[in-house]
């Protein structure tokens, strides 16, 4: 395929999208973050992914045991595709300070 038929493909793409309301996939899909820690007997998990339908978002996900036990969803459909991995990764770091001050706070009750 030659570069302007390639580049006339993705503008009708782009088009194509908007028109229909469908996120494009990021240049550079991110990597999600999974972290675990032992509480008590249990293992906790928090597990951030990005999707990018039907639009761009960030979900965490927070296991206790194995069991779900939660899940946190962020918009990311107004981000730019050179941030979209920083704020995957600010997003899952809050929810695990989140999580964390609460452990603390019922460990001192």
């Amino acid at each position: 395929m030659s570069a302007d038929r390639g580049e006339a493909a993705s503008a009708f793409f782009n088009v194509l999208c908007a028109k229909l309301d469908i996120m494009r996939e990021p240049e550079s899909p991110p990597m999600g973050r999974l972290d675990a820690f032992d509480v008590g007997e249990k293992k906790l998990t928090i597990q951030t992914e990005f999707f990018s339908n039907p639009s761009w978002r960030v979900e965490t996900k927070v296991y206790l045991g194995g069991a779900l036990k939660k899940v946190y969803t962020g918009d990311l459909s107004e981000a730019a595709d050179d941030e979209i991995q920083r704020m995957v990764d600010m997003f899952h770091k809050t929810r695990i300070d989140e999580i964390m001050a609460s452990l603390r706070a019922r460990k001192q009750q």
